[in-house]
């Protein structure tokens, strides 16, 4: 090193193609446990800020599921006057005759919106306590429930003998 800093109290400064001096080493504030010690988990645990963006948007998704969970029950229960009109629109004689498949289709409808509705309120507001994203739960619920309620409403098309005879006579 080769020139004195003009304050007194930092490092002199290195000359062009001199190393700088090494920084001394603090010591660790304190050591880490190994990994499966019973503290190493109570050292990962950090306060987060609350996500208030991510809750609102959250709330008003489970607000939206809730009307979406209330029209397929509506449209469980009146899975009959759909298949009418259905009958009606493809000029089939006669009127829809419902048998099991059509309670079934009501019931996988009504408990799969249902059981999950209600898992995702549940698992939202653990997320939202812990300050974690959670928006993307109620919006997979939403997704998964409308892939259930299209799929069930297809098989109870499939189902209806006299209605596929008809699209696929229709098709020819």
């Amino acid at each position: 090193m080769s020139t004195e800093n003009p304050n007194g109290h930092l490092p002199p400064v290195p000359r062009y193609g001199e190393y700088a001096p090494v920084p001394p080493v603090q010591p660790a504030a304190a050591p880490l446990q190994p990994y499966g010690a019973p503290s190493y988990y109570a050292q990962q645990d950090v306060p987060r800020p609350p996500r208030t963006a991510d809750m609102i948007v959250s709330i008003v998704l489970l607000g939206i599921g809730f009307f979406s969970l209330l029209i397929a029950i509506l449209n469980a229960f009146t899975i009959n006057y759909q298949m009418d009109a259905i009958y009606e629109q493809y000029g089939v004689d006669g009127a829809y005759e419902p048998g099991a498949s059509g309670a079934i289709a009501s019931a996988v409808i009504i408990i799969s919106h249902l059981v999950l509705y209600t898992l995702a309120v549940v698992f939202t507001i653990v997320l939202i306590r812990k300050h974690r994203v959670s928006f993307w739960l109620p919006l997979t619920a939403g997704a998964l429930a409308s892939v259930i309620f299209i799929g069930t409403f297809v098989a109870l098309i499939f189902a209806d003998p006299t209605l596929l005879d008809v699209l696929t006579s229709q098709s020819r």
